[in-house]
This record gives structure tokens, sequence and C-alpha cells, in this order.
């Protein structure tokens, strides 16, 4: 049987490199989709704001569905619109 023996360092930078934190900009699409297209609309601006991010949080990346307007807490205090489109994204 082979063994894997995994340097510390190079996962390190591997968990924090711009390639995964693309990959993980990317998996979010299908909820963004999702969160947009079960958006509540009065004025729209919540459905608008919707939108992907991607970085380094901590020692590896990390990406975030937001909703970038005033009342977006209050609307996903309501809706969970957001919770519910990663939900379904994840299958």
């Amino acid at each position: 049987m082979a063994r894997v023996k995994l340097l510390s360092a190079g996962m390190s930078e591997l968990m924090r490199s711009p390639a995964m934190q693309r990959l993980m900009f990317d998996l979010l699409g299908p909820a963004e989709a999702q969160a947009k297209a079960s958006a509540p609309r009065k004025t729209g601006a919540y459905a608008a704001s919707i939108h992907r991010t991607s970085g380094v949080s901590g020692d590896r990346a990390a990406a975030r569905l937001v909703a970038g307007t005033d009342h977006a807490l209050s609307v996903e205090s309501r809706t969970g619109n957001l919770a519910r489109a990663l939900d379904a994204a994840k299958g």
C-alpha cells in the first residue's frame, strides 16, 4: 500500500490559492441564480444586490453569497431566501 505524506506548508498554500478561491466562487453560481430567482420583489433592489464574493478567511479560501441592500437582513429574517438557495444548490 502506497503512503502519501502531505506537506503542511504546501496544503496551506493550496487552500488559500487564487485557484481555490475561484473554485469556491464558481461553486456558488447555482445558489446565486436560485437566490435571485426566488427573491421577493417590491422594488427589485434586493434581488439586484445578490452577488458572490470570494477571498481568504483565516487559513483557507472562502466564498460568500451576499445581499447588499440596507433591508437585506430584514428580508432574510422573514424569508430565508439566501439560506434556502444555498440548501437547494448543494443538492
